[in-house]
């Protein structure tokens, strides 16, 4: 069948407009990627000044319980070290009968001062990155002796090493808090802490018997003000997960995994 010129010009148009048509979709998807991606890349962007802008202020935050804790340890350590030389001084010019008192003043600034001193490490980041966080964790466990009757156990992996000195600091942190929320708010009598390395990543978890506290576990907060918020943002930027759980007949536990990188 002969095409007519009239047809012929028909299907050109048509095709053209087609094309057109064609073209405009195309564009229309190119800058519509293009939108996606550039809304893709500030969301990136934003996450990560926002990760830089928590990890600054847990860096300021330890920096000033660095300060305090040189200052207890220099300082306030110091003045008791002092006064215990005054006291050993006065016990030489005081009559006989008076001396028992002053053996137990100076046994209660002996202890004063060890407590300073173990108050001390356990706030000194440049304690935990010296000796690491087994020592810290024994620093804490002797503290908690001393402190409290609450049982400590833990179970920290034999090969546990890690690769990165902030993630070992913010660990110790974590643990450190959990302890404080414990001794002050649980009315438990057990803690029980594992710590250890699984395939490349490390494995957390704390536990204790205590009241335990009301927390919704969809979004995984509390509304008891108990330091949560401190450890999730440490978790945050270790770039782990965390679960707050229930733990059976009463009281809390913790999970934490992250990389350990």
């Amino acid at each position: 069948m002969d095409i007519s010129s009239g047809q012929v010009f028909i299907l050109i148009t048509t095709s053209f407009i087609l094309f057109l048509i064609l073209l405009m979709v195309n564009l229309l998807l190119l800058a519509r990627n293009s939108r996606l991606k550039h809304e893709s890349e500030i969301v990136k962007l934003n996450a990560k000044i926002d990760s830089e802008v928590a990890r600054a202020r847990m860096e300021v935050n330890e920096s000033a319980i660095n300060e305090v804790a040189r200052d207890l340890h220099d300082d306030v350590g110091q003045m008791v070290t002092f006064s215990i030389m005054q006291i050993n001084a006065l016990q030489q010019k005081v009559p006989a009968d008076q001396t028992p008192a002053l053996d137990e003043t100076r046994e209660t600034m002996r202890q004063a001062l060890n407590s300073i001193r173990s108050l001390s490490r356990s706030m000194s980041k440049d304690y935990i990155t010296a000796f690491g966080l087994m020592s810290g964790m024994k620093n804490l466990e002797e503290r908690l002796a001393k402190s409290s009757t609450i049982n400590f156990h833990k179970s920290i992996g034999e090969n546990l090493r890690f690769l990165s000195p902030s993630n070992e600091l913010f660990t110790f942190r974590i643990i450190q808090e959990c302890v404080n929320n414990t001794s002050k708010y649980a009315m438990a009598q057990n803690i029980i802490v594992n710590l250890f390395d699984n395939n490349g990543n490390i494995y957390l978890s704390y536990e204790d018997d205590g009241k335990g506290f009301d927390f919704d576990p969809n979004t995984q907060s509390d509304s008891t003000g108990l330091g949560l918020t401190s450890i999730k943002n440490r978790v945050g930027l270790m770039n782990g997960n965390i679960s707050f759980l229930r733990r059976e007949p009463s009281g809390v536990k913790i999970e934490i995994t992250f990389p350990n990188k």
